[in-house]
């Protein structure tokens, strides 16, 4: 069984995800017929990406997005405990979901109205193959969201709602947060499925190891133990910057592309094997 994860990564690392797929389609590689493709915040998006045909008319729609991220001066509450945290306790997220419920954001429905026009310009509903990733802001737990339990945009927008920063999304009855508060990847979703080969695809470059504990090297590693192969991709020289900013959109899509155009051959080879 082979699986697909698309990690979080805000705006630009979603426009670094488009424009990757873009230059592996350019290079005659499609990764299409994964069995199981699981997406993390941003990386929610490219679940319904992955056989489309005309990605980049996303990648400029994500231009017209305004300015979602804190800014300058003191993060949002929800976000310094998501950074300060050092593990995944139900404690630990349950916390962080009570900032982000208390944070004031802009509207749910102003929210989910942006993430509709994303959506619109994707052009599909759910892929059979999608696993989408989200955080419940109550009880800490991760809610791992398939076609049949919401719509896509809802899905979308409760995955990359960044604690403090956009609002909780009402689903099915739960109050949801993203999915990448505990992990930017959730590759144990494709590995407790079965997939036996991995490709784990970052948004964003892999974190120090004092960097964010949701994004570090260990993290991943103990999610994919037990995996027989795995081929990691991450960003390589990605715009600098506040990953919500709509102005480097432009740039990440085009170092995504090159990346996945120059890199093709290897995750050919891999994907095939």
């Amino acid at each position: 069984m082979r699986g697909l994860v698309f990690g979080g990564g805000g705006l630009v690392g979603l426009a670094w995800g488009i424009g990757w797929l873009d230059g592996l389609s350019k290079a005659e590689l499609s990764l299409a017929d994964a069995d199981l493709v699981v997406g993390t915040s941003a990386g929610s998006a490219l679940t319904a990406m992955v056989d489309a045909t005309d990605r980049s008319r996303v990648a400029q729609a994500l231009q017209l997005v305004p300015a979602l991220g804190p800014g300058a001066g003191e993060p949002p509450a929800a976000i310094a405990l998501c950074l300060a945290m050092a593990d995944a306790a139900p404690a630990t997220v349950r916390a962080i979901g009570a900032a982000a419920l208390a944070a004031g954001t802009i509207g749910e429905g102003e929210w989910r109205g942006l993430v509709g026009m994303l959506v619109g310009q994707i052009g599909r509903d759910w892929s059979p193959q999608a696993a989408i990733t989200a955080t419940d802001a109550e009880t800490g737990e991760r809610i791992v969201l398939r076609a049949g339990d919401a719509p896509l945009a809802d899905a979308l927008a409760a995955s990359t709602a960044v604690p403090g920063v956009l609002p909780v999304v009402s689903v099915a009855g739960r109050r949801l947060m993203d999915g990448g508060v505990a992990s930017i990847t959730n590759a144990d979703v494709a590995r407790d499925a079965g997939a036996e080969r991995l490709v784990v695809v970052r948004l964003v470059p892999v974190s120090a190891p004092e960097g964010p504990w949701a994004n570090r090297p260990a993290r991943l590693a103990e999610e994919t133990a037990g995996v027989r192969d795995i081929l990691e991709v991450a960003p390589e020289g990605p715009p600098e910057g506040d990953l919500m900013d709509p102005a480097l959109v432009s740039p990440a899509y085009t170092a995504g592309y090159w990346q996945g155009k120059h890199g093709a051959d290897a995750v050919r080879a891999f994907w095939a094997a």
